[in-house]
Formats: C-alpha cells, structure tokens, sequence
C-alpha cells in the first residue's frame, strides 16, 4: 500500500544461506535508501533454492504488497540452484533484454564466467500493478557495482523506466563521495602538524565524578494486579506455560479454570499467566466502557482497524513474554494464545515476535492489519507452530474473515493447523481435543 504519491516500493529478495545471504539485502536497503531522494519503502524476503518458493514469493511482493521495483540476490548460472532468474522469466510478461544484458556487464564476472550468466529482466503486469523484477549477483560487491556505476548511469535508467511503466516521479541523489573526499584532503592540508603545535600547557588536577545513581528499572508490562496465574488443581509439575488473552467485555477470569479443563482431555499440565486489558470505551458501543485490548470503529471487524491500538497491546504483550523468560521460563516453554479479541492479539503479536516462542494458539479469532502481515512478519516467527479453531456459525468473528487470516498466515508459515467446528462464538468439546493434542506436540519437542 503506497502512503504518499511517489512512493517507491522496493522488494528485496535472497536465497536463504549458504546458497544467499540477509547481509545483502541489508546493505542493499541501506544502498537504495543513500542513492534514492524519494519516499521509499522496502520489503525483505528469504526463500529456499526452490523455484516454486521463489515465484510465490515474487507474485506476493508484485501483488500483495504491491512492490514497484524487485531485485532478486543470487547465482545467476545454469546450477540447479540458481532458481531465481527462471522465477523472474516465469512470473513476469515483458522481457527486458537490453537491461538484462546491462546487468551482465556491468556483473564484473570474468569473460569465461559471463559466457554462463542468465541474468534476468522483466515487468510483471496484472490490472493493479505494474512491477520490474531483475536478478543480480549475490556478491554485494558485484550488485553495488551494477546499481551505482556512474558510466552506464543505471540508476537514472532505471528511474526513468518506472516513471514510464508505473507512474512514478523517482528523484535521486547526486553521488557526492568525490567531493566528501576532496573535502576530507582540504581539511588534512589545512591542518598543522604535530611538529608544528603548541605544548599544552599541563591541566589542573580534575576533581572525580560523582558515582551516577543507579538506573530506574523498567516498568512492568502489566500492574501485578492485573496478571492471574492458574495452574491445574491436580499436582502435576509444569510442562508449558501458556500468556493467554482473554474476549472482549470480560476480564482475566473468564479462563481460570482452563488449566484444568484442558488436562480432562489429555493436554499437558500447563501455567495459564492471564493478564487483564484495559478499561476503554469502544467506538461502536459508546457509552459502555469495558475491558478490551483494542478499538472497533466499524462493525465489521477487519475495516477501519485501531492500527495503534493493536500495536501498542502488542508490544505489551512481547514485553510480557520477555519478562517471563528473564524470570526462568525458557523461550520455547512459552506459548501466546487467546479467545476472540485476545486470540487476534496472540495471532499479530506472535508472528512478528524478534525471537520465536513455542506456539500459538488462536480459538474464535483472527489474524488483524492482515495486509500488513508479510512485510512484518519477523523470519523466526515463520516456522512457529500456529493452532487456529474457529466456529462456522460464529456470529462475532466471520468465518469467512478467520479462514482469509488461515490463507494469509499459511502463506508465511507452513506450521499452521486451521479446524472449523459446527459452534457459534464458543469453544467445544473437539475443539479442546484437538488444542490439548497441539500442545503435547509443542510439549514433547
């Protein structure tokens, strides 16, 4: 989604190490955003040496997200692996061959070397959008190579080809590293030398700082008073500890009694740590505050979303989850889950967690800013068990929104498990079967 007129969105593509590297794609951002004036955005992806991972990639970034410009890192030759100039050919309709073959001169490879190359150029159209993909070495050394040389002029090349194929106004910056280093010998001219300057005269006695005091500790995530914790009645020592949210319009005790509900159907005795949301008045019922993680401005739940509010909940809820681990509880002892408004927190909060936990459960939920999910999903959150159960006759959550956010997290994550049961906006018998049968799986790893 462009937020301003000429935005430039950019797709950065790598094959996942050792065949790639997310050092190029980095250095490569911080390229692009040196050389490009404009408002730009940028969107990384790692994908396996496998063509079919490669192209849905590529049609994601082209139109999902809507990328103006994809540069793909990675071999470039006739080795099994070098996948992704046959990805570009097979998703896009124009083929750029002069621009395929700037690419391979400016590659630097040797003649015997370049004699190999299948650099790749193309614009993939649909009726929404217009996108340049193009392949380039995975050496940084060698893309930087291509993209700055200043004899071939790519960049102005390049910036007047998406003015033409997508409308775009690109400015660049002008290349000022000569004048920086003419500048850096002026100043080393003018400068006397050693030789040349004055004895300092001996400093007085410097009277020693007082200690600085201690830093303040950071406030909680929650207010202790806001964070129950239920573990099973039955003596059984803990195999998981579960962070779950509760619906809204209730409060932490909605799910006290789920430790050991779920133990009469075989799950593993987990600690539930229940913390409670904040009174607030939502858009759609004013005039009756409650308890919620975030705001609806619309009756259907997916328009208009409370972007910061979501946000902001997240990131108490990640904090959350860190202060557990600094207090013994490993990582991958953790799990995020919740019901209803709680279960949509757990679904955007865990998918863009900077270090994986064990899973994530979602009952009568949905995945919420789902359009935002694949350029901030965070990579270690990709192969993260994901347990989805949802009613076909909810009458809160639309089925039809839960099973898009089922689609949407399966296109990033292969570890989802998605069942429908025949409920309303509640939880059945099967589907705590299935959950207590999740999370031994999650228990025995």
């Amino acid at each position: 989604m462009r937020e301003h007129q000429n935005e430039l969105i950019v797709g950065l593509v790598s094959l996942v190490p050792p065949l790639g590297s997310d050092e190029t794609l980095r250095r490569t951002e911080a390229l692009l955003a040196d050389r490009i004036a404009s408002p730009m955005k940028t969107h990384k992806r790692l994908v396996e040496g496998d063509r079919f991972d490669a192209e849905k990639t590529l049609r994601e970034l082209a139109d999902i997200i809507g990328c103006d410009w994809i540069l793909t890192f990675g071999g470039m030759g006739p080795a099994r692996t070098d996948v992704l100039p046959d990805a570009v050919r097979s998703v896009a309709q124009k083929e750029l061959p002069g621009l395929a073959l700037m690419i391979g001169r400016l590659g630097g490879a040797a003649p015997a070397e370049r004699l190999l190359m299948r650099p790749a150029a193309a614009l993939r159209e649909t009726p929404k959008n217009s996108t340049l993909c193009m392949t380039l070495p995975d050496d940084f050394a060698a893309a930087e190579r291509i993209l700055t040389d200043g004899d071939e002029a790519f960049l102005p090349a390049l910036a007047a080809m998406l003015q033409k194929t997508q409308g775009i106004s690109i400015e660049l910056r002008a290349d000022e590293s000569g004048a920086s280093e003419a500048e850096d010998a002026d100043v080393e001219a003018a400068s006397p030398s050693p030789v040349d300057e004055p004895q300092e005269e001996s400093a007085a006695p410097q009277t020693p700082e007082p200690p600085q005091a201690p830093e303040p500790k950071p406030e909680p995530a929650f207010d202790p008073k806001d964070i129950l914790v239920s573990r099973p009645r039955a003596d059984f020592p803990t195999e998981l500890t579960v962070v779950w949210l509760h619906g809204m319009g209730v409060d932490n005790t909605d799910f006290a009694s789920f430790p050991d509900e779920l133990l009469k159907f075989g799950a593993p005795a987990c600690r539930f740590v229940l913390p409670n949301a904040p009174v607030r008045e939502i858009s759609v019922h004013p005039g009756y505050p409650m308890r919620a993680w975030y705001d609806f401005r619309s009756e259907r739940i997916d328009e208009a979303e409370d972007d910061y509010g979501i946000r902001e909940t997240s990131r108490r809820v990640a904090a959350l989850i860190d202060e557990l681990e600094s207090q013994g509880t490993p990582r991958s002892r953790i799990v995020l889950g919740g019901f209803s408004q709680g279960a949509a927190i757990s679904l955007f909060c865990g998918l863009r967690l900077e270090r994986p936990i064990a899973g994530l459960v979602s009952l009568s939920g949905y995945l919420p800013l789902a359009g935002q999910l694949y350029s901030e999903v965070n990579p270690s959150a990709r192969g993260t068990p994901v347990f989805m159960g949802h009613g076909d006759f909810d009458y809160v959550v639309d089925p039809m929104i839960a099973k898009n956010s089922a689609r949407v997290i399966s296109e990033i994550n292969s570890r989802l498990t998605c069942r429908l049961y025949p409920i309303e906006h509640h939880v059945c018998a099967e589907e705590l079967s299935d959950l207590a049968e999740f999370l031994n799986r999650i228990a025995a790893r």
